[in-house]
């Protein structure tokens, strides 16, 4: 479920802007095997956090305000708990609304989700925010492969384990093309 929207900086990159969708909800640390220390364990419950529809009212009247007011942003990042794990009809809305304002802005979905796993399984590759990422980040936070401080070839990777890959599309033809990282 969506927790909340917010403006962010995104990781890694100097002058680029982002807005940041937070989902609350992990079936990895629901099932009692979240990643060791994890980042977000605020966000790995499934519960209802207040009034659902008024939580959309708002992510509505927010991203209205942000296109009427001028904001720009270079991109869509999606995190949690984990974002492939969230209802999909809900996400289409979010994804429909989004692009009635900012109709050509790239999303950058967040999944600690090893790349196998995903690519083997249809419910993963098949979901709402995999079929409209442009890039995905992939691989769960391993506390031993810690992206050490001041690495600069990683800044926006948690550990060295994570992955990112662009998502070239043509018709019904997806090329997930991994980015070397330094």
């Amino acid at each position: 479920m969506l927790l909340r929207a917010e403006v962010t900086f995104a990781d890694g990159f100097s002058d680029t802007v982002c807005m940041r969708l937070v989902f609350k909800g992990c079936s990895k640390a629901s099932a009692g095997t979240p990643c060791k220390n994890c980042h977000n364990p605020e966000l790995w419950s499934f519960e209802e956090d207040g009034d659902r529809a008024e939580r959309l009212k708002n992510f509505e009247a927010q991203v209205r305000d942000w296109a009427e007011t001028g904001v720009q942003f270079d991109a869509v990042t999606v995190i949690g708990g984990e974002p492939l794990d969230q209802d999909e009809t809900e996400c289409l809305s979010l994804i429909l609304f989004i692009r009635e304002h900012y109709p050509d802005i790239p999303f950058f979905v967040y999944t600690g989700m090893d790349e196998e796993k995903f690519f083997r399984d249809p419910k993963y590759r098949d979901h709402i925010l995999a079929k409209t990422a442009r890039y995905m980040k992939f691989g769960p936070y391993i506390e031993e492969m810690k992206t050490p401080e001041n690495f600069t070839g990683r800044p926006f990777l948690g550990s060295l384990n994570q992955n990112i890959y662009r998502i070239d599309r043509e018709g019904d033809e997806e090329t997930y093309v991994r980015i070397p990282i330094e």
